[in-house]
Parts: C-alpha cells; structure tokens; sequence
C-alpha cells in the first residue's frame, strides 16, 4: 500500500503511473503532490532537477500520511524516506538509452538542438561530436546528458567529472538495495507481474491503458552509427540500463515456470478489456474477467475505463481535489497573488 515510483521521463512511465494513480484512487489513499502553482507550471511536477525538499511538496492532509510517491521527481533515497513511511517499496522503469535519447529529443525537442538545426544539416550528430560545446555545464539542467542517471539520483558531480567508483558505489549500495523492481520498458508486461508477485497485489490493479505514446513522425533524424558517440557521452545511463536488465532477467528466471504462463494471460486478459474499454458500441456496462490459477474472478466496468484512459493532469487534479479540497489550475493561469 506505501509506494514510491520513480517516474522516469519518457521510458513507460507515464503508463506505469497511471497504474498508480488508479490503485490509490480506489482504496482513498495519499499521494505526495506539488503545489498547484509551481516552478514548472504544471500541478503533476514535483521537479525535474532536484529531489523532494519541503517546498516542491505539500504537507499530507491533517491527520494523514503519505502513500504513494509517483510524480515527476528525482530520486533521492533520504528526501524520498522523509516523506513516505518506513514500509515503503520503491519501482522504477529504464530504457535502452539509444532509444531513450531519441525519444527524449523528439517528444521535448531540446532548445540546444533546435539552435544548432538552424544552421546545420545534422544537428545531433554536430551535438554528439562535441557535446561539451553545446550543452549545459550542469548535468541536472540537461535532457541529453546521462538523463536517465539523473533522475535516479547521481550526483551532477560523478556525470560531469565521469567518475566510475563513486558512480558504481552509488549503483550497487543505493539503486541496487533500494529499488524492488526496475522494469525494462522492453519487457513490460513481463515488469509489471514481477512488480504485481513484488507487491502481492491482484491481476486487476495491474490493468492499464497506454499513455504518452508519440504518434507524429520524429522531427531530428538520428542514425544508428551514431550510438557509440552517444555512449560515450551517456555511459552512465549505459552502464543503470544493463546493471538493471541484466538483474532483471535473474529476478524473471528465479520466478519459475508459470511466470511466462501468466505473463501470456495478464497480455490476453488486458486486450480484453481494452477491446471492452475502447468499443463504443457495446451497450453493456461491465466485463465479467473469469477466475483462473493467476487471479479470481472482477469486473471491469465502463468507470473503470474511464479512470484507466484519464490523463495524467486531470487525474492529479481529481485527487488534489479529493485530498485537499480545491484544484482549480488551467492551462496558462496565472498564479493567485
């Protein structure tokens, strides 16, 4: 029930949230939120270059705690345990960094890039050949260096001097002891029953809907030969992405024989509901999901699809409403004198 995802930019996050959100919704529990009116001028944004501190969160409701963790924010093993209880069980999701970078350039379409597009027919392999030239100084104020190292907390200061001994100290008594389950983005279905075994919850809470996917042709053009000079300059996302695939393919073996049997369940049971979710011609108003060896029997209703498709903001602000009593933010509002 205590809960802490890290939320990592564009690596399936945005889908694994929303698992989140929904599992909280439903059993009335507390969500660590930002002020509504913020820094980032988006009330689901904690912040994206730094970790909790007492100013980018709320307190919780009088006479609360704090339950789940799952809005954008840096980890930070201290900050994170000073506002969610001692139980807590902390997730996260990686992705194959060549894939990452480009998908962190095409959704975010960096400034840094658009200025040298200006002027150069390849801007991101000009950017990649000297990315010191071109990118900030401060590791934590860039999209493009070793982000993913970023938001799992490095230090700026191992990125910007690449220093592997504090790096791998860090990986392999802090990421490594702290985090139940890291989910490849790659291997999904297969993350989310480990995650489900991890945390004893049922077939049902782990339902979704796909969020954030990109649909509109990629605006920089990236070749392949040019991940080699990305891995240089991102090792350290290279080296978090195969210290957490590679434990992942040990957790997924260790788990026996009907892990993949379930696996191939949880994949047929949520086309299901999504073909139910998604017809709009169907006149019932609930799907009967049967019993078997990996769950017992729910029903999806027509309610449920609507909270499983809810974006991202207007489902923080269902639940700041809820838990605080106002939610009131729009788009380009200014802030309340």
């Amino acid at each position: 029930m205590h809960v802490g995802f890290l939320k990592v930019h564009k690596a399936a996050s945005t889908t694994t949230q929303s698992i989140f959100l929904r599992f909280g919704w439903r059993r009335n529990l507390n969500f660590v939120l930002p002020p509504e009116y913020n820094a980032f001028k988006y009330p689901n944004i904690i912040s994206i270059n730094e970790s909790v501190t007492p100013y980018n969160t709320l307190t919780p409701p009088v006479g609360h705690h704090f339950d789940i963790l799952c809005h954008h924010v840096l980890y930070g093993r201290d900050q994170w345990a000073s506002v969610m209880p001692n139980d807590s069980v902390t997730i996260g999701t990686v992705r194959e960094p060549f894939s990452h970078f480009k998908s962190i350039l095409n959704y975010f379409q960096p400034g840094v890039i658009q200025r040298l597009e200006m002027k150069d027919h390849d801007p991101v392999r000009t950017f990649l050949k000297s990315p010191q030239k071109y990118d900030s100084p401060k590791p934590q104020m860039s999209f493009l260096n070793n982000r993913l190292a970023i938001e799992y907390g490095v230090n700026p200061d191992i990125i910007a001097k690449g220093d592997n001994a504090r790096f791998l100290d860090y990986l392999q008594n802090v990421l490594n002891k702290q985090f139940a389950v890291v989910i490849p983005a790659e291997r999904f279905d297969e993350g989310l029953i480990l995650m489900k075994r991890r945390l004893h919850w049922n077939l049902n809470d782990i339902m979704y809907a796909m969020k954030n996917v990109r649909k509109k042709p990629a605006r920089f053009r990236v070749s392949e030969d040019l991940k080699s000079l990305h891995r240089e300059y991102s090792k350290f996302d290279y080296m978090i992405y195969d210290f957490f695939f590679e434990k992942f393919n040990r957790e997924v073996n260790l788990e026996g024989l009907n892990f993949q049997r379930e696996v191939e369940h949880f994949k047929k049971t949520r086309q299901a509901v999504e073909e139910f979710c998604n017809n709009k011609h169907n006149t019932s108003n609930e799907m009967k999901i049967q019993s078997s060896e990996f769950n017992e029997e729910f029903i999806i209703t027509k309610d449920d699809c609507t909270i499983m498709q809810k974006g991202e903001i207007a489902f923080t602000q269902m639940i700041r409403l809820r838990q605080y009593g106002s939610a009131n933010w729009t788009v380009g509002k200014p802030k309340p004198m």
